[in-house]
């Protein structure tokens, strides 16, 4: 009897041995930095999910797995609920009535939250300033990496008689086509013209009819514009100190590109809440903010979070992060087709203050990451969401590449991006993350506070 009682007590033993090794090694295993694999079949899986326009049902979807990732890891999990009109075209196109035939011009896409016409759509000759009859004005823009900004339409819109616009790009048709340029607002301008985009190689036919009152053309911009919702998704997991080290960028965007941010942060994210507590010495906050793709929401964007939270959230932060666009690849258009060029897109970095600045080139430096500028003081507004946190005085480090592609529907997929460039960047801001949460990064936040902005 006592040999049988031995006997177990021995097996009891072992077998909670056993437990706690295979307890150990799994928190080992747990406790490893993402990997390439890890961050592109994230990076696919919110691909697949489809577009994530401000406050669509493919947006919604997606919030709704940030906030249920975060709370399974432990964060306490709070959301901003933003109520506003989300514009949508349904149906676009212009047609030219010429004596010989119609003519469809190929539409590159509508400006985004412009005017809408009813479904037939508007039959108008094109004019100009000094056309008095009802016409369709004939604009242009240039294009950016942050796709065609300008169109004059507010100068246009004080034209009693113009009642739509064209506006011409310099870009090829094959490149405009299915760009979705969120980033004017003209629900703010003082009338709302039904407004397409056109490549500047269709511009020219439109151009020599402009003025001839008989030749007419009809512009179709159908769609909706109804009440709707999208929220601010963020959470706070506790450390040894309720200062705040905040991961954050927003969480709309059409493409593989815009925006794979945050698919990676969540990845970092549930590294960073494995560690012990007695590792995490200041709280890890996480935002995944939203009105990127449409200003007429409320609050959008990390800046308007941070004024949504000034005095409270805000009050505790003692840096922000915000990186976005990983691994993106040159393409240009050569003979006549757009094309892949083997290079990499330059990715500038930010530190608003030296110290931060030098600490992400250090990052950058180890995990190899080239092709990369990375810069202090003033933040420039293409910075995305770097520029919110900075402008509520926050000590923040953000980095973006811009990329032709960045703002479009039909070619911002996985194929413009390279999955070694996407691991070395978002491995660098791992780096750079986990020594900020653990306070190995202390000393590069000493007088982070500087106010460049």
């Amino acid at each position: 009897m006592c040999s049988a009682r031995v006997l177990r007590v021995c097996l009891t033993l072992l077998a909670s041995a056993t437990a706690s090794g295979a307890t150990a090694n799994a928190s080992r295993a747990l406790q490893q930095h993402p990997t390439a694999d890890d961050y592109w079949n994230a990076m696919m899986t919110m691909f697949n999910g489809g577009p994530r326009l401000t406050g669509s049902p493919g947006h919604k979807a997606f919030l709704s797995n940030v906030e249920s990732t975060l709370d399974g890891l432990g964060f306490s999990v709070k959301k901003d609920i933003m109520k506003f009109n989300r514009w949508d075209a349904t149906k676009y196109s212009l047609v030219l009535h010429l004596e010989s035939g119609d003519v469809d011009i190929p539409v590159g896409y509508p400006f985004v939250r412009s005017g809408l016409t009813p479904d037939e759509g508007l039959t108008l000759p094109f004019g100009s300033a000094l056309t008095l009859a009802p016409h369709i004005a004939i604009t242009s823009a240039p294009m950016t990496a942050l796709g065609p900004v300008g169109c004059n339409l507010a100068t246009i819109a004080l034209e009693p008689s113009a009642k739509a616009a064209v506006c011409c790009i310099n870009q090829p048709d094959v490149q405009l086509k299915g760009a979705y340029q969120p980033f004017t607002n003209p629900s703010l301008k003082p009338r709302q013209l039904p407004t397409l985009m056109i490549a500047e190689e269709h511009c020219k036919l439109l151009k020599q009819n402009s003025g001839h009152l008989r030749t007419k053309a009809t512009l179709t911009l159908a769609g909706t514009k109804n009440p709707d919702e999208t929220a601010h998704i963020y959470g706070l997991l506790p450390g040894q100190s309720d200062q705040i080290v905040m991961m954050g960028i927003h969480s709309d965007g059409q493409n593989a590109v815009e925006e794979n941010g945050i698919p990676s942060l969540l990845l970092m994210a549930k590294y960073l809440a494995s560690l012990p507590l007695s590792s995490r010495k200041y709280t890890l906050g996480f935002a995944a903010v939203s009105g990127h793709m449409d200003y007429d929401v409320p609050h959008p964007e990390t800046e308007g979070f941070a004024t949504l939270h000034k005095y409270d959230l805000m009050k505790k932060i003692k840096v922000c992060v915000a990186p976005e666009h990983f691994g993106a690849m040159q393409w240009v258009m050569k003979n006549g087709k757009y094309q892949a060029t083997g290079k990499t897109v330059e990715y500038t970095g930010f530190g608003s203050s030296f110290g931060l600045q030098g600490h992400l080139k250090k990052v950058f430096k180890a995990h190899g990451v080239s092709n990369a500028l990375v810069l202090t003081g003033p933040i420039p507004e293409q910075a995305g969401s770097a520029l919110g946190w900075r402008l509520h005085g926050c000590p923040t480090v953000g980095g973006i590449s811009l990329p032709d592609y960045l703002v479009n529907l039909d070619h911002g997929g996985p194929d413009k991006l390279d999955k070694g460039r996407f691991f070395e960047i978002a491995g660098a801001y791992m780096q750079l993350m986990e020594e900020l949460l653990t306070g190995a990064a202390d000393s590069a936040l000493e007088n982070a506070k500087t106010n460049y902005v």
